[in-house]
């Protein structure tokens, strides 16, 4: 795993519990908790798939978030469908912390196992993810670099499995609404390439170009919002596959207290549909 897109995923985890409280989430009944039901120690989802004209009152679990009596997540499992050969692939991620409740170690076993080190600056910001393999030994090595304003400025990343001098330098610019990074080869500081996000109001990514080396532009991820009152996501569109145009469709509904309910998804040119269901255990 490239802990490039790790990084994506960790700031989503640490913060899900928050964005659960504001735009998404489910329980069984779809009330809000009592003063003594104010904890959430689980999260858990299942996938119902569209059978015969009619979702399926039977679901499969699909992602499960465990948090200890601090809030912090300390396990995660999904369980997504792959393929109609290997079917779903059960992923298993654990969570350490320290006394400030920073996230310092995560393991990842499933088909592959990985450990992943996090070391903090005087911030408190993420200064070094080092991942290594199941035996211990070390894959990848990134190290941050921010600016005054505390903005990410650069990401040097090294492939340690490969060599000590291969790797990329990611360099971070921001104008508006847009990220921009650099990508160039730690070795010799050649260009390997240029992404550009855009993101809307709501801090939701629109869309994501690749400029190769040669300056030719790739859309890779484009994406579409509608809200409600709330700012609360109704639908999103997507289509984060720069080699198919098939749309995958996401459409939301809200408990009373502001968690997801569901979202039933579909896609443009494909047949299958299904709905996850959100339940949400409180102490």
């Amino acid at each position: 795993m490239n802990i490039r897109f790790l990084w994506s995923s960790l700031v989503i985890i640490i913060l899900l519990p928050c964005f659960i409280s504001s735009c998404s989430g489910d329980s069984d009944d779809n009330d809000v908790p009592t003063q003594e039901q104010t904890k959430l120690v689980k999260i858990e989802i299942y996938e119902h798939e569209k059978k015969f004209g009619q979702i399926s009152e039977y679901g499969q679990e699909y992602e499960v978030y465990d948090y200890n009596s601090q809030g912090l997540l300390v396990h995660k499992s999904t369980c997504q469908y792959f393929n109609s050969t290997i079917g779903r692939i059960k992923t298993d991620y654990y969570y350490e912390y320290d006394s400030k409740g920073r996230m310092t170690v995560q393991k990842e076993k499933g088909i592959t196992s990985y450990t992943y080190h996090y070391t903090y600056n005087e911030m408190d910001s993420v200064s070094t993810i080092i991942q290594y393999n199941k035996d211990g030994a070390e894959l990848e090595v990134d190290k941050y670099e921010y600016a005054d304003d505390r903005k990410l400025k650069r990401v040097t990343r090294r492939i340690a499995y490969l060599s000590n001098n291969f790797g990329y330098v990611d360099d971070y610019s921001y104008y508006g609404n847009t990220v921009k990074y650099v990508t160039t080869m730690l070795e010799d500081g050649t260009l390997f390439g240029t992404i550009i996000r855009e993101f809307d109001n709501y801090n939701n990514l629109l869309k994501e170009t690749y400029i190769d080396k040669n300056g030719k532009s790739y859309i890779q991820k484009l994406f579409s919002y509608e809200y409600n009152a709330l700012g609360q996501i109704t639908k999103r569109t997507s289509n984060d596959n720069m080699y198919s145009d098939d749309k995958t469709y996401e459409v939301y509904s809200y408990n009373l207290d502001g968690t997801i309910n569901t979202i039933q998804i579909s896609h443009s040119n494909r047949n299958d549909e299904s709905e996850l269901r959100y339940k949400y255990t409180y102490k």
